[in-house]
């Protein structure tokens, strides 16, 4: 069995043996790599959507790290872990690494100066204008 893919183990409910299921298929179309250099259009599209995603991964990790650093999960779950396997399907593993993610860049946010990530993934400060 690939890595990563589980079988849904079920007690069926005539005899109390272990019925296997395989894991649900979800096709998804290749699309073949092409080795042309992007167009300057292709350029800035690549650009924005980067920073699309990029601000999208920077906002959970800030959330996360501020809902498990004043337990807004409390109400309905008693770890953070719980609440994050329940809500999001997040190893905890997965899940403060995250939090810890969100610390940096809320520290970085505190420094009173921007910050860019650059392609080489590389953070870097800009002075704030004075």
């Amino acid at each position: 069995m690939p890595r990563g893919r589980k079988k849904v183990v079920e007690e069926a409910p005539s005899n109390g043996q272990l019925a296997v299921k395989e894991p649900e298929v979800v096709e998804a179309e290749v699309i073949p790599e092409q080795e042309s250099p992007l167009s300057e259009q292709e350029c800035e599209d690549l650009d924005r959507l980067e920073a699309q995603i990029r601000s999208a991964v920077w906002s959970a990790a800030k959330a996360l790290w501020e809902i498990n650093t004043r337990r807004l999960y409390r109400e309905r779950y008693k770890t953070f872990d719980d609440y994050c396997q329940a809500q999001f399907q997040f190893s905890p593993r997965y899940a403060y690494y995250q939090v810890k993610f969100g610390q940096v860049l809320k520290t970085l946010e505190n420094l009173n100066g921007a910050f860019r990530f650059s392609r080489n993934r590389s953070i870097k400060l800009v002075p704030s204008p004075s």
